[in-house]
């Protein structure tokens, strides 16, 4: 999977991703931490939703639907992120078909992961 991989380094304070973007890179969070804020509808107030490090996976909503970026993630300490675009994973599918496989379904888990503990947010 490396080799499909580009390598990036994003500094303490800076943004791996801006909502709205219509960028579709997926990212593996190698080293650091970074924290995924969402704006309110009204666009003036934002939440954080959550605050991840090495072996968290991001920009996967935006991988799959194609739809512009739903929430913001900037780096708290210097991160290390693995970047994967449609294009790098298409390469990689034809290589690997069944490690592609298996790397679908486990990005369908955090994202059925992640959708559940909302709906439980919502509902309870």
């Amino acid at each position: 999977l490396f080799g499909y991989l580009d390598i990036r380094n994003v500094p303490a304070g800076d943004a791996l991703i801006r909502p709205g973007e219509p960028d579709r890179t997926l990212y593996f969070v190698l080293r650091g931490e970074l924290e995924i804020i969402v704006q309110s509808a009204d666009g003036l107030t934002m939440g954080r939703v959550a605050r991840v490090g090495a072996g968290a996976v991001l920009g996967e909503l935006a991988f799959f639907d194609g739809g512009p970026r739903s929430a913001a993630a900037w780096a708290v300490t210097p991160c290390e992120v693995a970047a994967m675009s449609p294009a790098q994973y298409a390469a990689f599918e034809l290589e690997n078909p069944a490690l592609a496989r298996t790397l679908l379904f486990a990005l369908g888990r955090i994202l059925a992961t992640r959708l559940r503990r909302t709906t439980a947010k919502l509902v309870g």
